[in-house]
């Protein structure tokens, strides 16, 4: 009896040791997988060059034409060579001084948003994966101590059969034992049903089958946390909504100076050369301009301006709606992360120890006969319970993390060092 109930006191101490000592494959290997294999990551990469493509086009000049014009040229076929004069002429069109370098900046816009935008699927791949690989290691935890839990009711069930031998117990003892084993066991099929939906999520952002294993690794709690006030300037810098807010605001403000640029005149340059009949051959030219400022031809372009500005203001307006929306989510995320840390040093400073002394007390009372069976078994599960309970908190704290750098918009390692 004695060497059952050290044996069980010894299992309950490295319990905790045993779940900390977890090795796998690092998290940075399958966001490296990740970020390189995701097809919602390809497809962001392949509008980003489309729209590089889209501003190197927007330098070019408008196409130049090319024209051949016959002036008295003869009805009857046989008299095509007495045809007073032949013109060939190329002309170029040269937009409004200003069109053009404005032309360029709204399409190099357009491909810093969609760079933005694959910034913003980056970061939401990054915490998806984080978040998977997170509970993943939670459900391993779960699962290890699940089975601890099945192998110390087995050595509850050794000294209650002992004791039940020489009279000391009744049969009520085993029949408890079966109970808390049945429902370890249902739990233990939940776990494992949520161990494989989690596994064939992380396996279809990595591009790979659906039940290949992902192996996962203990989790510290960082040294430090973080205050809402040190990451407000790091999320104004690096959050794609907001970047994207404020290239929103500078293509409305480049469309108000496309506007003033269309007020005014474009030009159009023709060259040519003449072949002419009984006459010398000659080269000819013409210069010609549009006239945006005429009271007529002017509604268009005094329109797009005060467009440009409509939007611009309604720009700002949302510009800083979202900054208040994003500023909130910070707050709530940090004020989440600070909760979770307390909660965790509490399990470890002050629940965990307690109910680790209760089991040891309550092991000496049960051998003494002052403490039933059954409260001998639910202190022990509530110690390993206790200890599960903290492994959740920190597998919380991490995806909270997570969701923490994807509201600011990075790695919070990365811009903290």
């Amino acid at each position: 009896m004695k060497k059952h109930t050290q044996y069980i006191l010894l299992y309950l101490c490295c319990i905790s040791s045993i779940l900390s000592a977890q090795n796998g494959s690092s998290l940075e290997d399958y966001l490296e997988q990740a970020l390189t294999a995701n097809t919602e990551i390809r497809k962001s990469q392949l509008a980003v060059e489309a729209a590089a493509l889209d501003a190197r086009m927007s330098r070019a000049l408008p196409d130049p034409s090319f024209m051949i014009e016959g002036r008295g040229v003869p009805l009857e076929i046989s008299r095509f060579g007495e045809t007073r004069e032949w013109m060939f002429m190329l002309e170029q069109m040269f937009p409004a001084p200003g069109s053009l370098k404005h032309l360029e900046q709204k399409a190099q816009f357009a491909t810093d948003i969609q760079e933005a935008l694959l910034r913003a699927v980056k970061n939401d791949i990054t915490r998806q994966v984080k978040v998977i690989f997170y509970q993943l290691g939670y459900l391993d935890v779960a699962l290890k101590s699940n089975a601890d839990q099945l192998a110390l009711l087995a050595e509850f069930e050794k000294i209650a059969r002992s004791k039940y031998t020489v009279g000391r117990t009744g049969q009520q003892d085993l029949l408890q034992i079966e109970m808390e084993q049945a429902r370890l066991l249902t739990a233990r099929l939940k776990l494992e049903e949520n161990l494989a939906t989690e596994t064939a999520e992380m396996n279809r952002i990595l591009r790979r089958p659906l039940n290949e294993t992902i192996t996962t690794a203990s989790l510290q709690l960082p040294a430090a946390l973080y205050t809402a006030s040190q990451l407000a300037s790091i999320q104004e810098q690096f959050n794609p909504s907001l970047i994207i807010a404020r290239l929103l605001l500078a293509v409305a403000e480049n469309d108000g100076e496309l506007a003033r640029a269309s007020k005014r005149p474009a030009f159009k340059v023709m060259g040519g050369y003449m072949v002419m009949n009984e006459m010398e051959n000659t080269l000819m030219g013409r210069v010609g301009m549009t006239l945006p400022f005429m009271p007529w031809s002017s509604i268009k372009s005094r329109a797009a301006y005060e467009k440009s500005q409509v939007v611009k203001n309604k720009t700002e307006i949302e510009y800083q709606t979202l900054k208040d929306q994003l500023a909130v989510q910070l707050l709530a995320a940090v004020q989440d992360l600070s909760t979770l840390y307390n909660q965790i040093e509490l399990y470890d400073q002050r629940i965990i120890p307690a109910s680790e002394q209760t089991v040891s007390l309550s092991m000496a009372g049960y051998q003494a006969d002052s403490v039933d069976f059954f409260s001998l078994i639910q202190y022990a599960r509530e110690h390993l319970n206790n200890e599960l309970l903290r492994d959740e908190l920190v597998a919380m704290y991490w995806q909270k993390r997570a969701q923490l750098e994807y509201i600011v918009g990075t790695s919070l390692d990365e811009v903290t060092k």
